[in-house]
């Protein structure tokens, strides 16, 4: 069994947009109270936010998120935000951002990131 147990994206931008962050999963920040939703994961347990389990180093977050990757899921199986929801709308480009996240996994093991746009396409993975 894999698992992920933390993650925290930061979206920092020199041009303001209408996004929702850092997302830190705290009570009072972003992310902890939007509508996640798990894909490809056998019975999709739903995303859990838990007290960190590391929190000493870089993540210094009371509250991360847990999501924990079965064996009878996908080798692609996570989570998403309900699009429309949560972060808001922005344009993300190589000229305007900086993504960060911090994950906890006990087993090493690839972690992809993807934006969608409003109508459902991707932006592409990032690794």
């Amino acid at each position: 069994m894999k698992f992920l147990s933390s993650l925290a994206i930061a979206l920092s931008s020199t041009v303001v947009f209408s996004q929702a962050g850092p997302i830190d999963f705290e009570p009072t920040g972003y992310g902890a109270n939007w509508a996640w939703t798990t894909f490809e994961n056998g019975p999709n347990a739903p995303l859990e936010m838990v007290s960190n389990p590391a929190p000493g180093g870089i993540n210094l977050s009371s509250t991360v998120a847990k999501f924990t990757a079965l064996v009878s899921g996908a080798p692609w199986a996570g989570f998403e935000s309900v699009h429309g929801q949560g972060i808001g709308v922005f344009n993300l480009t190589a000229a305007n951002c900086q993504i960060k996240v911090m994950v906890y996994k006990s087993v090493i093991s690839p972690v992809g990131l993807k934006f969608a746009t409003p109508s459902g396409a991707s932006s592409g993975q990032i690794w």
